[in-house]
């Protein structure tokens, strides 16, 4: 499958004309009239107000502001803070804090899946994988028996694992692996994941990938046969999937996580640390995945993997910003 670069490449962001606003991101980072953190972060942070500022058109995702430039990022956050009154434009508070860091966590994560690789998030922990499947399971929950439910999370696993790779199909050698890792983190027999991932096998011996959402939708109505998943697309997926956390912005949002892993990771870190969406269904997945007495393990792994310092830690509200400092 095609690695996906950024949340706009999803299935509905794609097509989206985004020429004006790098446009308008370009010449405020020409006149400097936007700010960074630090030179070494790459990230521009849209939060002040003035002119050339003002004509930035809002955007919801973390940005590339040049393709050639890939892991220049910028990150739209004026809908999460206010202004503070003293005639600069520049000074504000963060009005939503933890909103403001579920993006500056999708801002993070997916410049890391840039620089230097799907793999370098794939490796960090299992748990996200197994809250993806989870995830997906409960959202079809209605819909499936406990059988086909396993079934379920095992593609889910898989389809996770695919969109961190560009291969359409893995050789035996390979999908030992993928075999040995999707039991570790479902914590299911190796026997019945193996039975569900031999089903994808070839005339020629290859596995087949899970290349992109619609083919995850195919391949469950195939594999599980059934009918209680006939009819199982994409457009009938995505809405299920991004009411399963709270928020008012929050459906387009976790719409791009179904396909995108840098925004499934923010989420899931956002799940692990702080009570926001709490009883939700992906809350709840998130919580699920993880083994008693391993929360913390797992959100440092996370953490420490995005360089998610004091500075990125900004707006976060007592008690969750000393509980992540407990993880740091």
């Amino acid at each position: 499958m095609t690695i996906l670069n950024s949340a706009y490449e999803t299935s509905i962001e794609r097509g989206r004309q985004l020429g004006t606003i790098r446009d308008a991101i370009e010449f405020c980072i020409r006149s400097g009239s936007l700010d960074t953190f630090s030179a070494q972060d790459r990230i521009v942070y849209v939060r002040g107000k003035g002119t050339h500022i003002d004509a930035i058109p809002p955007f919801q995702h973390p940005l590339q502001v040049n393709p050639k430039d890939p892991d220049l990022l910028a990150v739209d956050l004026r809908t999460y803070v206010s202004l503070v009154n003293d005639y600069t434009g520049s000074n504000y508070r963060i009005k939503r804090p933890t909103p403001y860091q579920v993006q500056m966590a999708r801002t993070l994560f997916n410049q890391k899946w840039i620089k230097d690789g799907p793999l370098s998030l794939l490796h960090v922990s299992s748990a996200p994988m197994a809250g993806y499947s989870i995830w997906v399971k409960d959202a079809l929950g209605n819909k499936i028996t406990m059988t086909e439910g396993v079934t379920v999370r095992i593609l889910a696993a898989y389809y996770y694992y695919c969109q961190h790779f560009d291969e359409t199909e893995f050789a035996p050698r390979q999908m030992n692996d993928v075999a040995m890792l999707i039991q570790r983190a479902t914590r299911m027999s190796i026997s019945t994941v193996t039975e569900v991932l031999g089903q994808l096998a070839k005339d020629s011996g290859m596995f087949a990938a899970i290349v992109s959402l619609e083919d995850f939708c195919r391949t469950v109505m195939e594999v599980t046969d059934s009918p209680r998943l006939r009819g199982l697309s994409p457009a009938a997926i995505i809405p299920v999937l991004a009411n399963t956390w709270d928020g008012s912005e929050s459906k387009a949002l976790v719409a791009t996580a179904i396909e995108f892993p840098p925004s499934w990771l923010a989420y899931y870190l956002s799940g692990l640390i702080t009570r926001m969406g709490a009883k939700s269904r992906l809350w709840n997945a998130v919580q699920n995945s993880v083994p008693k007495g391993e929360t913390a393990f797992v959100a440092q792994a996370l953490i420490t993997s995005i360089r998610f310092d004091t500075r990125s830690q900004q707006g976060w509200q007592q008690p969750e910003r000393e509980q992540i400092a407990e993880y740091i």
